[in-house]
């Protein structure tokens, strides 16, 4: 869902380059971000600025994803892109996607190498008999 009162950012809003930019972006739940962003806007009077073309989530470590919707630094990533360049969003990205990676992981989803899972069940029965 579009805030009122944005405007899509396009690149051409960064092409003057001696035009210091500041993009503030709210952090937190939905319902917060969104109790955030209409709190500085409105105090501010700063404008919104939306993603024109979001691509689907990478973040799978949330169970319920709103469809169309991106985690904040997927949103932060998206804009440096537009104002920056696509390489630094890449580079964010790909620090991301490690994150997300280790993080399932960690909590043994994935397997970073064949034949993982049945190592660490065996290193955990070993563990268990030198216990005893």
């Amino acid at each position: 869902r579009r805030p009122p009162r944005s405007t899509p950012l396009y690149s051409s809003a960064a092409s003057d380059v001696y035009k210091r930019q500041t993009l503030l972006v709210p952090d937190g739940t939905w319902s917060q971000a969104r109790r955030i962003s209409q709190r500085i806007t409105t105090e501010l009077q700063l404008p919104y600025v939306t993603l024109e073309s979001v691509p689907q989530s990478q973040y799978l470590l949330r169970r319920n994803r709103r469809s169309g919707g991106v985690c904040t630094i997927e949103a932060v990533a998206l804009a440096l892109a537009v104002l920056e360049s696509p390489m630094v969003a890449q580079s964010l990205m790909n620090f991301f996607g490690a994150l997300v990676v280790r993080t399932l992981w960690s909590r043994e989803t994935v397997e970073l190498f064949p034949g993982e899972r049945k190592a660490r069940e065996r290193l955990r029965i070993d563990q268990g008999a030198s216990l005893v």
